[in-house]
């Protein structure tokens, strides 16, 4: 039986403040402000495992990303983090296949937020309405793979 592979993992705080910005030549101060899209915490694993079976690989794998809650736009007042924030997530992905043993063609079945998560990617404001826009419902596929050599 083959091992498990785990192929990427990553877990950490990301720090962004930002000091101070010019805007229209004046200078504001947004000491201790978040900087926007920059969420406090990202986390990712994949994992892989593959089995010999009958003549071909069988191939099977889970993907799992998640980040804290962000801010669309540089806030500063409570009022702003609130009607701008950009809310959490964590996304699962799968995907299952066979595959030639000598790697020559393959046939996987994907998913995508498997799960259906609904999330914003986005927060801004336009005139006097907030805006958020919908990150990527649960999608679903098949890759088919032949090398040619």
């Amino acid at each position: 039986m083959a091992p498990l592979e785990i192929r990427h993992r990553s877990v950490r705080p990301i720090s962004a403040k930002h000091a101070q910005a010019s805007r229209f030549l004046q200078q504001s101060h947004f000491s201790g402000a978040r900087l926007p899209f920059s969420p406090k915490w990202q986390s990712s694993l994949s994992a892989d495992y593959s089995l010999p079976l009958g003549g071909v690989n069988l191939t099977m794998g889970t993907t799992i990303s998640s980040q804290s809650k962000s801010l669309g736009v540089l806030a500063i007042t409570n009022a702003d983090k609130d009607l701008y924030e950009v809310n959490g997530r964590t996304l699962v992905s799968a995907r299952l296949g066979v595959e030639a043993p000598d790697g020559r063609w393959a046939v996987f079945g994907w998913g995508r937020n498997i799960f259906n998560k609904y999330y914003w990617t986005n927060t801004i404001q336009t005139y006097d309405t907030v805006v958020r826009y919908a990150g990527r419902p649960a999608e679903y596929g098949l890759t088919v793979r032949f090398k040619f050599q």
